[in-house]
């Protein structure tokens, strides 16, 4: 909507926490930069991202305690344009249901983990999870990473015409490659959560098979402990002792971006074993970086891949050794397996190059621009401030607006009356 010539739009963005090295924290970040500055002589907005916690300084960052504390501020009330992370539940995304009409509201879901993957004392989480996600129909459009998270978005009963895909961008920047040389011991190298859905186990049991034949290979595994499951983390600490991988297997946790940078390019190939993805950013991290890709067929991880490297069957052992065993075979040739054939080192390295570029920062702050701004409604300005301040004069006159215990009196009702008729719609 319009305001005084030169005054930028105002933004929220919400999410659950806003930390380091997580992916849904830096797609929020990078779609605030995005936002904050001006491209091809666009729009600006004053942006404010509003979180429940997290470990990130950033200026923009609002931590609030509830939904109800986001309602009730005046930034948020005078939007423009709202973005609404969701993955997992968390209790500030139900400020979905009570958004200003004169927004421009957009949910970006970015999939939730199947139960069948998840211990069973989450598996209640992830049932709220899948109710609150029909809070996502108050969207004016929702924004997803990949065409395998848009089919469960439609699986929802959302319309495909409200959907929109918009692959995300790679948060570091790319380092020098180390110089390939022939006869040198390969490196392998793993960048993920340490959790069970994401198959590491799988990983470690074929670089054993892989590891009997060859005694010089490594294998790096890379991630936050913030981010982890301690006793899987501790289960796969306890088979990295293993004669054949003791001193093979190397464990690196909270990196910084240069040092994750520095890891990607010393390695020669990135295996990503995931029994579930929704987009995969490592493996876009890899392609940037140089770094051939294994991954499984699970979710989203071959649309990723854009067919640059070699895909297995999720979860078949045997299968990912085979994997580990013909990088051996290509490295010793000079060429890189794809999905189109053998291409030589040079040309694999050119086409990746090509393909990555598309998750440049540049690139995803024009993709994301361009969708966001192109749908955005205009009101004239009086309009908006009127509206604006009468929304805030009757939050105002709640008793305790922005603490939990006024939660239900501001927005539960809402939730509670919305997310049960889209449940009972889908089940029918």
């Amino acid at each position: 909507m319009s305001r005084a010539s030169g005054e930028p739009l105002r933004a929220s963005i919400v999410a659950g926490c806003i930390v380091s090295r997580d992916a849904i924290s830096n797609i929020a970040r990078q779609q605030a930069d995005a936002l904050s500055m001006p491209l091809n002589g666009g729009p600006t907005a004053d942006v404010k991202l509003f979180t429940m916690g997290g470990n990130v300084v950033d200026s923009r960052i609002v931590e609030v305690p509830s939904a109800a504390a986001i309602v009730a501020d005046a930034h948020f009330q005078s939007s423009d344009i709202i973005v609404f992370h969701f993955g997992i539940r968390y209790p500030a995304f139900d400020a979905i249901l009570l958004a200003p009409r004169t927004s421009h509201v957009i949910g970006y879901y970015h999939g939730i983990t199947p139960p069948a993957l998840l211990n069973p004392t989450e598996h209640p989480t992830l049932a709220e999870s899948f109710c609150q996600a029909n809070e996502l129909f108050a969207a004016d459009r929702v924004q997803t990473t990949s065409r395998y998270i848009q089919k469960e978005l439609e699986s929802f009963g959302l319309p495909a015409d409200r959907i929109t895909r918009i692959a995300p961008a790679i948060s570091f920047q790319p380092v020098p490659r180390r110089p390939v040389k022939m006869g040198q011991p390969l490196r392998f190298l793993y960048v993920g959560r340490f959790v069970a859905s994401k198959g590491i186990s799988d990983l470690m049991a074929a670089f054993v098979k892989f590891a009997a034949r060859n005694a010089d290979a490594t294998l790096d595994l890379a991630g936050s402990t913030a981010w982890c499951d301690p006793e899987y983390l501790a289960h796969l600490r306890e088979l990295a002792k293993s004669p054949l991988l003791c001193n093979r297997v190397r464990f690196h946790h909270d990196l910084s971006a240069n040092e994750l940078a520095r890891h990607y390019a010393e390695a020669d190939v990135f295996v990503f074993p995931s029994h579930h993805e929704g987009f995969g950013v490592p493996i876009v991290e890899a392609l940037t970086s140089g770094c051939y890709v294994i991954c499984s067929d699970a979710g989203a991880s071959p649309e990723t891949a854009g067919g640059l490297g070699r895909v297995f069957p999720t979860g078949d052992i045997a299968a990912l050794a085979i994997r580990l065993s013909q990088i051996e075979w290509a490295w010793e040739r000079g060429v890189r397996p794809t999905a189109s054939g053998l291409l030589t080192a040079e040309e694999w390295a050119k086409q990746a190059r090509e393909y990555a570029a598309y998750f440049s920062q540049a690139a995803y702050e024009d993709r994301f621009r361009t969708a966001v701004f192109s749908g955005l409604a205009r009101y004239p300005t009086g309009v908006a401030k009127y509206l604006t301040d009468k929304r805030l004069q009757l939050l105002g006159d709640l008793p305790n607006v922005g603490t939990p215990d006024s939660e239900p009196s501001i927005y539960r009702t809402f939730r509670d009356g919305f997310a049960p008729t889209k449940v009972e719609r889908r089940a029918a």
